[in-house]
């Protein structure tokens, strides 16, 4: 008899669970938009429409791609995390979010979004002139300690 009852029991929360589960929403059901912060042509446009085709070709959804420039990103960037988070939409971004606080440009960092991953990435290279005194990282975080060094760079995020 307890077996029975254990049983039915089993079958009853099994046949509930199933109905619960089985009523949830397939997803994607819509298409997805990427937006870039960049214009067409730019390596992240690029990178964000190859990804964008092979994902559509996994999820069977359609998978558009709207550059929003300006403010090196963090337009878009603003506008993607306005949005409902419901997974429909993604921002493509570069490490120069990372700089929005600083430059003033965004409160928001890529902290803010969920990452699904990290495509590709440069690592920093920090030259010096062949005939320089700093031969090594560590002489070059000295000098910059003590002041006086001087530097460039090719723009925000780079």
């Amino acid at each position: 008899m307890k077996r029975r009852v254990v049983l039915g029991l089993l079958i009853l929360v099994f046949v509930i669970a199933s109905e619960t589960f089985g009523a949830e929403e397939k997803w994607p059901t819509r298409p997805i938009t990427t937006y870039i912060g960049y214009a067409p042509g730019g390596g992240m446009d690029m990178l964000g429409r190859l990804m964008s085709e092979e994902m559509k070709k996994t999820l069977g959804v359609a998978m558009p791609v709207v550059n929003m420039a300006g403010a090196n990103g963090a337009i878009a960037m603003d506008h993607v995390y306005k949005q409902p988070k419901d997974g429909y939409t993604l921002c493509g971004i570069s490490s120069s979010q990372a700089t929005y606080p600083a430059t003033g440009l965004s409160k928001l960092t890529y902290k803010e979004l969920g990452i699904l991953g990290i495509v590709f990435g440069f690592l920093p290279i920090f030259s010096v002139p062949w005939d320089s005194p700093i031969k090594t990282a560590q002489e070059l975080i000295d000098g910059l300690k003590k002041g006086g060094l001087t530097g460039s760079n090719s723009g925000i995020g780079t």
